[in-house]
């Protein structure tokens, strides 16, 4: 395991942009490496299946990120907050693992309870032919509760490789396989077809990251309550803080599959699904920074060096979407061409799309700072009072 990095293993006024730049890299590499297996297998979806089922599950896939949001709880931002001035300590590790797990999968099965049971009673009574649909959808629920509990703990320990590489690179690969072994038989699969092929990837993926988050020690670590109860009251904050950002970032799907067809629904995603490349340099940039914080604001020259580190990730943000958005914008109706016939009349949403990542980039390193520091409940109170609502309403 590589050493955790710690205020006494910095060097505050040497390597710090050199071990964000390496960081944020890595994770753009294999970002837009995993970014382009997953548009290789948006492009194979749309063209075996066609554009309708493409947007039908596409649309599928917004319900398990929404009940995502509420079974994560902020428990991995929490991670990543804590558990880098743990890292050594096996005990004190070992009981904030414990606590996430408890805290995240229990509401996780729940659901999925509640959610079969409602699936059993469309199949059973009103004879709906989507039961099977809704039965596989939730068991993605726990399924990816433990893959971004996986990542938290795996970025906490700098491990960036082995937090990314499955989810971003195994996954689609795994997809795109299995796919093509469809195509090859001549098999059109049906949506719950195409639904049980993703889970099948991503829980491999699951395992991988499993495997490399593993923790040795006591299995059985009792939590004191001081602690327990200073998790949850960050946690918490965390959990808000995804909720309202949830407007922006989960259910526009969600809202355009309610509104118009199935086909207007494969027009916004795939749309969205470029887009998402120029957001790559934020999230990567951000993902880096975020258990490099709470060590570094420790130390004694902590603050300044923090707010250079934060200078320096949101210049190397912005620069990517600069550079990122301004090709994709020129290519765009031979990159929306891929995905079928018609798919260029999302060129106006795709710009709108560039434009939002381009101002997240600007401030999304001061939404970080605050959620690493003790400043959580303010940045709460910043994006509830004022950023959710302006960003839905330019969002839409």
């Amino acid at each position: 395991m590589p050493p955790s990095i710690t205020p006494t293993s910095i060097n505050l006024r040497g390597n710090l942009s050199d071990l964000l730049l390496r960081g944020a890299t890595l994770s753009v590499g294999i970002r837009i490496a995993g970014l382009g297996l997953a548009f290789l297998a948006q492009v194979l979806i749309s063209r075996v299946a066609g554009a309708e089922a493409y947007g039908d599950y596409m649309y599928c896939f917004t319900w398990p990120a929404i009940l995502l949001v509420l079974t994560r709880s902020g428990t991995d931002e929490a991670l990543v907050r804590f558990l880098p001035d743990m890292i050594g300590g096996r005990n004190s590790e070992k009981r904030l693992v414990n606590w996430s797990l408890n805290r995240t999968l229990y509401p996780a099965w729940m659901l999925v309870l509640l959610l079969l049971g409602a699936a059993a009673a469309m199949h059973f009574i009103f004879a709906r032919s989507d039961a099977w649909v809704l039965a596989t959808g939730c068991l993605f629920v726990p399924v990816l509760t433990l893959l971004w509990n996986y990542q938290a703990r795996l970025r906490a320990h700098q491990r960036n490789l082995a937090a990314f590489l499955p989810n971003e690179i195994l996954r689609p690969m795994l997809l795109i396989v299995l796919l093509v072994i469809l195509a090859i038989a001549g098999i059109e699969p049906s949506l719950t077809a195409l639904l049980v092929l993703s889970l099948l990837a991503t829980a491999c993926a699951v395992m991988l990251m499993a495997w490399y988050a593993r923790i040795t020690g006591e299995g059985e670590v009792p939590s004191h309550s001081e602690d327990v109860h200073h998790w949850n009251r960050t946690a918490n904050h965390f959990f808000l803080i995804a909720i309202c950002l949830m407007g922006t970032q989960t259910i526009d799907i969600m809202v355009v599959g309610s509104i118009l067809d199935s086909t207007a629904t494969a027009h916004y995603a795939a749309a969205q699904r470029i887009a998402a490349l120029a957001g790559f340099g934020v999230i990567a940039v951000n993902l880096i920074v975020a258990p490099m914080l709470p060590p570094l604001l420790q130390a004694a020259e902590g603050k300044e060096e923090a707010a250079r580190l934060l200078k320096f990730g949101a210049r190397l943000a912005t620069a990517f979407v600069l550079v990122a958005g301004g090709i994709m914008w020129l290519l765009r109706d031979l990159l929306l061409g891929l995905f079928g016939d018609g798919f260029e009349a999302a060129s106006l949403v795709f710009g709108v799309l560039l434009l939002a990542h381009l101002v997240m980039a600007v401030t999304g390193s001061l939404i970080t700072l605050m959620m690493m520091s003790v400043r959580e409940r303010a940045a709460l109170v910043v994006i509830g009072g004022s950023g959710f609502p302006m960003s839905s309403s330019a969002r839409y």
